[in-house]
């Protein structure tokens, strides 16, 4: 965000929005998890539910960047731990379900 364009300081500041971030991340937050999670909120509400769920699936069974989401997950309060489901609920009242899914390894091998 240093030499952020106007654009994407705009979409930045939507996304926080959404997820009922009062400040935009440190640089070190992977958009990826903002902007997903956003969007599962925002087709929770255009289905008209209560609740929106984000899940990242993963094969790397060394749990890699896993780290990166815990980061993610603690800005809005939650703590994870892999191959469990969190619940939280955001500043807009929406429940939010976070979590991190290691693949089977058998799906890796050729």
């Amino acid at each position: 965000m240093a030499e952020a364009s106007p654009g994407k300081i705009l979409r930045m500041a939507h996304l926080c929005e959404i997820l009922g971030l009062e400040d935009v991340p440190a640089g070190s937050i992977r958009y990826q998890l903002l902007h997903r999670t956003a969007s599962a909120v925002i087709e929770s509400r255009r289905f008209k539910t209560d609740e929106a769920a984000m899940i990242v699936h993963s094969f790397a069974q060394g749990k890699a960047w896993f780290s990166d989401f815990a980061s993610f997950a603690a800005i809005l309060g939650a703590n994870v731990v892999p191959d469990e489901v969190v619940e939280l609920d955001l500043k807009s009242g929406m429940r939010l379900r976070l979590g991190w899914a290691t693949g089977d390894a058998s799906f890796l091998e050729i």
